[in-house]
């Protein structure tokens, strides 16, 4: 009788979302969670996973951070529960810059994701204009956007938070 044992590498994408700002290209991104391991194998078929590691990467510049088991763990469990996730700021650049995580529902990442997508559009006609957005007329800026995006979203937290989100990172 004969016995055919080995290792296989595998990787899987979990199904939910973590918002944080990306320590490479610096933009508040819904980063994705891949989760890499090795399983020993008996016959081909995977017997037991060894060497567990979770990463987020981020969708715009590709960059990978790896996060602790203790933190897949607590995004993981409230993502279950539907729960806002914080785990607490903890260090994601090279400046120190420090967040908070939260998970996000794919409904409101797409809504995130056009609403952004109008701000650029709205801010380029801007540009294409020469009017320049400045520290004193920035407050005027966003709300005229939330004024006019409203009527669109009807979510006036959401749409607050993803226009202070967009300008966070905006040069002036």
């Amino acid at each position: 009788m004969f016995l055919i044992y080995g290792t296989r590498n595998g990787k899987k994408v979990m199904k939910f979302l973590v918002r944080e700002i990306c320590g490479s290209c610096g933009k508040v991104s819904d980063m994705t969670i891949v989760k890499t391991y090795t399983s020993a194998t008996i016959f081909f078929i995977p017997i037991f996973s060894v060497n567990k590691k979770y990463f987020l990467i981020c969708p715009h510049c590709g960059n990978i951070k790896q996060i602790t088991k203790k933190e897949f763990k607590a995004i993981k469990e409230q993502a279950q529960n539907g729960q806002v996730v914080n785990l607490g700021g903890h260090n994601i650049s090279d400046n120190q810059v420090q967040t908070n995580v939260e998970v996000v529902a794919p409904q409101k990442v797409e809504m995130q994701n056009q609403i952004n997508k109008e701000i650029e559009t709205i801010v380029n006609k801007l540009k294409e204009k020469n009017i320049a957005i400045t520290k004193s007329n920035l407050q005027s800026v966003k709300d005229a956007l939330k004024q006019r995006l409203m009527t669109k979203y009807q979510d006036e937290k959401l749409l607050e938070e993803t226009i202070n989100n967009f300008f966070k990172n905006f040069n002036i």
